[in-house]
């Protein structure tokens, strides 16, 4: 359609002149282009988008692909990088606990070399009953309760036994000589003291132990507890009947 550009009337496109003023009218050839009409811009959509579902794969939002091509390729390099930390934490605690035993044994081995020491000192001074702590008895007993062994207690037990038996010994053979002078009773109790500790390091010995008992009645009978004396020295007279 055309519109007389004199009165506005519409003409056909096929006609020349206006059919109301006659005015010739402009035709559109066949081969003449047809106007260009300008699209009308579209509103802007103010916000974006949410993908249909979840494992969309779109070009803008590569970081929600959960199901595709990333969570696969994502899961084998966790995997393996704790594979690979856990043999390291392993040796890490192993190496760890082994270094807390050889601590161990070291201070060990250093406590009980340190008792050892004093023990022989305290033999070499005839230190048995000493007030301190450093006498033989006790020194000998931490040892034992550290745990050492019989080698290692032996030697000390045969070095101990003929200072512990001395003095009871010599009481016991001394006391039916004529003008025999009576210690007191202090004596026969530390002599009884020694001779005990003698017999618990040479168990099943019953000469040290008959001594033992006898020194024991002997330092009760001087006291006048002749009812603990007699059971001592029937005690001693059937350890060792040789001796009674």
């Amino acid at each position: 359609m055309i519109i007389c550009s004199e009165c506005g009337n519409t003409v056909e496109d096929t006609e020349q002149f206006c059919s109301e003023c006659g005015t010739r009218v402009p035709t559109l050839s066949a081969n003449q282009a047809q106007p260009i009409v300008a699209p009308q811009p579209q509103p802007v959509q103010t916000q974006p988008q949410q993908p249909a579902y979840v494992g969309a794969s779109t070009a803008s939002t590569p970081a929600f692909d959960i199901g595709g091509s990333s969570a696969s390729q994502l899961a084998p390099a966790s995997g393996q990088a704790i594979s690979s930390i856990a043999p390291k934490l392993i040796l890490g605690v192993a190496a760890v606990v082994i270094v807390l035993v050889v601590i161990v044994v070291i201070a060990m081995t250093a406590g009980g070399g340190s008792v050892e020491k004093k023990l022989d000192e305290a033999i070499a001074k005839k230190n048995l009953f000493g007030p301190s702590t450093d006498n033989a008895y006790n020194l000998y007993t931490q040892l034992k309760n550290s745990g050492a062994n019989e080698q290692t207690l032996k030697p000390y037990g045969e070095r101990l036994t003929p200072l512990l038996i001395e003095s009871g010994f010599k009481l016991t053979k001394d006391l039916p000589a004529i003008g025999y002078d009576e210690p007191d009773t202090g004596v026969w109790q530390d002599a009884a003291k020694n001779l005990n500790w003698a017999a618990e390091l040479n168990p099943g010995n019953n000469q040290i132990a008959s001594r033992a008992a006898y020194c024991d009645g002997r330092a009760a009978f001087l006291q006048k507890q002749n009812d603990r004396a007699l059971p001592l020295w029937t005690k001693a007279a059937s350890l060792d009947k040789t001796w009674a």
